[in-house]
């Protein structure tokens, strides 16, 4: 078995809204802390605003992070969602609280590891 997980491949389709799921990195509990968790709704939104998405559900459990959404394609594919969502908030949560984590790859490895087309009705 690799110790890199195979990147998924994704099929963007207009018309459609996407359920992603993000993991903390070993599964830590790291959005226990209402501080970090806090922090991750505020950049939610402020990805939701730079990248036009539209967001339809959201739940942040201690360890994973749950999110609906419809991304405006073909300007902002989900893979760009994706990154400005995870890579913003690592960014920040390391920058302000340093000393809080072992290192910049327990954030910066939340991973998406699910990923489910949802297809508007007829």
């Amino acid at each position: 078995m690799s110790p890199h997980p195979q990147k998924m491949k994704r099929i963007e389709q207009d018309d459609h809204a996407r359920y992603l799921t993000f993991s903390c990195y070993r599964q830590l509990p790291l959005l226990e802390n209402d501080r970090i968790k806090d922090a991750f709704v505020e950049q939610l939104q402020a990805a939701r605003e730079k990248t036009e998405f539209h967001l339809l559900a959201w739940v942040v459990m201690p360890e994973h992070v749950h999110v609906l959404i419809w991304p405006r394609l073909p300007e902002y594919p989900v893979s760009k969602v994706s990154w400005t969502i995870k890579r913003s908030f690592a960014q920040r949560v390391i920058g302000r609280w340093p000393g809080a984590l072992l290192t910049p790859d327990v954030f910066i490895g939340f991973k998406q590891d699910h990923e489910l087309a949802i297809e508007r009705p007829a």
